[in-house]
């Protein structure tokens, strides 16, 4: 009869194994230093060391170090409350290669209640959160200037406006739109139009302050935000540097080099309005009247 009690327990214990090597998840077993006692064949996969070489030592040697003692004071909770404790943090493979991975820590105890031990179960989602970036990046940001797009830089506009508010600061907002840019895309063809407008972006971009905002609107319409400008002439400097950065020579191939302009509406928070709507109809009322004054000017010199 003992025998028999013997062996079935034989037998669980090596389905336990057996499921536990085999499980499509990394699977980790710590004592109470966080040393080693298990190591499963996904964390093989994973992570590259085999179970022999990690036997007995720190987990932390999957753990670069910036990220030790974050990752301590999560075992150290497990520990002491006794309670699964969810994280996510960068893994170290044995090539060097460093990976993401989320963790789900579970504390339990030896049957003698005298020794505390974690199963560790993780898995890689390096891959995953790659791809929920690039989904990120394709919602809110245009693709051809990797600006924020229309729906991002408004966003940004109301939060800025929120702050402003908050602080009681003045905010300009910039409406800009190149002059003669169908031009160019009707006598270059698109794909210069493109090159001509990632050129731009990059400048505007380079210009403003890294507390400001820049983003596309559509075709070849921008948005700027500066934050706490303090005032019209101060707003009016940023404006001229943006014009001149815009107007230098774009080479759009090996053989084209043009020059192009931008017309610049200006309005402030709060004292053209501090109303959202209301702000870019005055920026883009502001533009259209630099545009008009900037081709009055181009054909007064034809």
């Amino acid at each position: 009869m003992l025998f028999y009690f013997y062996r079935k327990a034989k037998i669980s214990e090596a389905r336990l194994n057996t499921m536990f090597n085999h499980a499509p998840l990394v699977l980790i077993i710590l004592n109470d230093k966080n040393h080693i006692l298990k190591w499963n064949f996904e964390a093989e996969k994973t992570f590259l060391w085999k179970a022999n070489e990690v036997l007995g030592k720190n987990v932390l040697l999957v753990v670069p170090i910036g990220e030790q003692d974050a990752v301590q004071k999560v075992f150290a909770a497990v520990h002491r409350e006794q309670q699964v404790v969810y994280h996510e943090n960068l893994n170290l493979k044995k090539d060097g290669q460093k990976i993401l991975c989320e963790w789900i820590n579970a504390p339990f105890k030896s049957q003698s209640e005298e020794s505390n031990f974690i199963i560790c179960m993780a898995r890689d989602i390096t891959e995953k959160k790659a791809l929920e970036k690039k989904l990120e990046q394709a919602a809110l940001y245009d693709n051809l200037t990797a600006l924020p797009n229309r729906a991002l830089i408004l966003e940004k506009l109301k939060k800025a406006l929120a702050l402003a508010a908050r602080n009681q600061a003045k905010l300009a907002l910039l409406f800009c739109d190149l002059d003669g840019f169908k031009e160019v895309n009707d006598s270059l063809g698109h794909k210069a139009g493109d090159v001509l407008l990632q050129i731009v972006a990059k400048r505007l971009l380079q210009t403003i302050r890294e507390m400001d905002d820049v983003g596309r609107l559509g075709g070849d319409e921008f948005l700027i935000i500066l934050q706490d400008v303090g005032s019209l002439e101060n707003a009016q400097k940023i404006v001229d540097k943006l014009c001149e950065a815009v107007a230098q020579p774009c080479q759009l191939n090996s053989e084209e080099l043009i020059t192009i302009h931008a017309s610049i509406g200006v309005s402030i928070y709060p004292d053209d309005a501090i109303d959202f709507d209301a702000l870019i109809h005055q920026s883009d009322k502001k533009m259209y009247q630099t545009k008009l004054k900037n081709k009055a000017i181009k054909n007064a010199y034809v």
